[in-house]
């Protein structure tokens, strides 16, 4: 089926408990929800055969698990109508999530012969049920906000990568943030001077809300960056503040990201 959004599949890392989380969703399809025509939620959920220590899939898994979600999504968009838009791995477990129209309901039996294409690799379990208004995506699928930075993170380091950067080199990081109003934004300057930034004075906008840019020094390896960036989330996020997000020179390359 064709999707009624432009596709933008990325990933994060979140936790269940103890239990690391990897999400793949659809980031596209979230402006558009909740989408009238697909109201079913249909769950495929794989165990894999040999997953790591961590209970997510191993490399050596993964191009069987990839051939096997994409002969799903193949099967499911052809017979049912439906759209891939996520997969939860945790605990041994490749749960791909689908949406499809209503008539999916009825269509339990077609379903199953679907899913009967991938049983000689894998012992699979279905979930198929109304999400009108399409919570699951919502609740398990989208990122908070802390996660969704973590996928921005990412991107720019792929541009970085792209371009030649060395990860390992520390160097200054520039970052902006927007808070609503001066005393907040007074109250951001403070915190993040205590976490090390070298932080000016804030800007007033014409909105009424003030602006901070700054630099912070960090090399990009090893979740760096992602540690650098939550600790700066953790100052603005309580204070209704947003993060607009960082760049800096490129290392060993030949362009700025």
């Amino acid at each position: 089926m064709q999707r009624p959004w432009e596709e933008d599949f990325d990933f994060y890392l979140s936790r269940m408990g103890k239990d690391p989380v990897a999400v793949l969703v659809d980031l596209g399809a979230g402006p558009h929800l909740p989408d009238p025509d697909l109201n079913v939620r249909v769950r495929v959920l794989l165990h894999l055969r040999e997953p790591g220590a961590d209970g997510l899939v191993t490399a050596e898994e993964r191009p069987r698990l990839y051939e096997a979600t994409d002969r799903l999504a193949a099967a499911v968009g052809e017979g049912l109508g439906g759209v891939l838009v996520g997969r939860v791995m945790v605990q041994g477990l490749a749960d791909l999530v689908f949406y499809a129209p209503g008539t999916a309901v009825g269509q339990i039996d077609e379903l199953r012969r679907m899913v009967d294409g991938v049983r000689e690799e894998y012992d699979v379990d279905l979930d198929v049920a109304p999400d009108i208004s399409w919570q699951f995506y919502r609740e398990v699928l989208w990122p908070d906000a802390y996660e969704h930075q973590f996928i921005l993170n990412n991107r720019v380091l792929r541009q970085l990568e792209q371009a030649g950067d060395d990860p390992t080199c520390a160097r200054p990081v520039d970052h902006l943030v927007f808070l609503p109003d001066r005393e907040r934004a007074r109250t951001a300057a403070e915190q993040l001077r205590a976490l090390g930034f070298d932080i000016p004075e804030p800007e007033a906008e014409e909105d009424g809300s003030f602006r901070i840019a700054f630099q912070g020094e960090t090399a990009l390896d090893d979740g760096a960056i992602h540690e650098h960036v939550a600790s700066i989330l953790g100052v603005v996020l309580p204070l209704e503040g947003s993060y607009d997000g960082w760049g800096c020179a490129v290392i060993g390359g030949d362009r700025p990201a």
